[in-house]
């Protein structure tokens, strides 16, 4: 999920950007809630704007949208504990 495709306020924008690689944060995509973790950085130090599904019920529902490609779904964030 990158973080330029997500049409947010910009404070939210922010957050996920500010997040530091290899940290996890509950996104709910399209209705299905899971944990998500920040991309590490590029070899070059760059961060990488987005996040990778980390449980199993998230990579099936993220995979199965990539059907879908182009449509508009939810999203929603929280930060872990």
């Amino acid at each position: 999920l990158w973080i330029k495709h997500v049409d947010g306020a910009e404070p939210t924008l922010d957050w996920l950007s500010a997040i530091p690689a290899g940290e996890t944060v509950r996104l709910v995509v399209d209705g299905v809630s899971g944990d998500w973790r920040k991309m590490n950085d590029g070899k070059d130090g760059r961060p990488t704007p987005g996040f990778m599904p980390i449980d199993d019920a998230s990579k099936a529902h993220w995979h199965g949208l990539q059907d879908r490609r182009g449509i508009w779904v939810s999203l929603l964030a929280h930060a872990s504990d």
